[in-house]
């Protein structure tokens, strides 16, 4: 996959999309708990329980952190708000770092000097587009795992760039844990890192003898990532509380939960699991 340019773009712009959009985040960040499942999501982290289906546990347990370990002097609502409009922002500098990357360099002629300034501010506009657009504005002043998947999933297309750029074993291994990381946020993330994966795969010759091992490698980094979703049957175990969801501590129960079998679209029912 070429790229435009080997070098790697100024973190100025990206720094500078980051800044206006968590200082624009933070002026109309909500107050207080706001609707959807924000305050289940907040609820059941303030308490280590276990949400909806697939049950979030990477946003539960950081939840759990930031207001109850991390001495913070704000409400739980408030404090989960302000972390999605971090997590908001910081999609926002990865996003024109990314533009960045792939916009080839211009030259001021005659003398075919590259300067930065268009691709600069095209990246910046670009970025901020998409952080002020109705949707993701929304879900970035908001406790939602939106926000949180937004973060990630961009992050995962970053790495991924820069594997195409030059190939390495840490670049490998590095994406293979963020996509698993992802993946027990919100399982759409899988729409980016499939593909992914797969490109890797036939681009790297991993399925070749030599290179066995570093599929290997990459494919228990991303089960060590994934085992974020041992917290719902230890927490459903250590911290059984009114509020939690559905039947986890059952292998029936816990691949329905995970695979969101009684939780969807016009579709929320009980009969494989237990609603406290």
């Amino acid at each position: 996959m070429p790229f435009p340019s080997p070098n790697a773009p100024s973190f100025f712009a990206p720094t500078l999309s980051f800044a206006i959009a968590f200082q624009t985040y933070l002026l109309t960040v909500s107050p207080t708990i706001p609707g959807g499942d924000s305050g289940e999501l907040i609820a059941e982290g303030c308490q280590l329980g276990q949400a909806h289906p697939p049950g979030y546990p990477l946003y539960t347990i950081i939840t759990y952190v930031l207001t109850n370990v991390v001495p913070l002097p704000f409400t739980p609502a408030y404090t989960m708000n302000v972390f999605c409009a971090f997590c908001g922002a910081m999609t926002t500098g990865i996003l024109c770092y990314i533009i960045l990357l792939l916009t080839p360099p211009t030259t001021t002629p005659p003398t075919d000097t590259p300067t930065t300034s268009i691709p600069a501010f095209s990246a910046l506009f670009c970025s901020l587009l998409f952080a002020f657009s109705p949707l993701s504005w929304l879900y970035h002043v908001t406790s939602e795992v939106f926000a949180l998947n937004n973060f990630l999933t961009t992050l995962t297309l970053l790495i991924f760039l820069l594997y195409a750029q030059k190939p390495t074993t840490n670049k490998i291994l590095g994406g293979a844990f963020i996509a698993g990381l992802s993946l027990t946020n919100q399982h759409t993330s899988i729409l980016l890192s499939f593909p992914a994966i797969l490109y890797i795969i036939y681009t790297s010759s991993l399925l070749t003898l030599p290179k066995l091992p570093t599929l290997l490698l990459a494919g228990l980094t991303t089960a060590a990532a994934l085992s974020l979703y041992l917290y719902l049957p230890i927490s459903a175990t250590l911290k059984p509380h009114a509020g939690s969801w559905g039947d986890v501590l059952s292998v029936t129960g816990f691949i329905d939960h995970f695979r969101r079998a009684d939780y969807g679209t016009f579709q929320v029912s009980g009969k494989r699991g237990r609603i406290c």
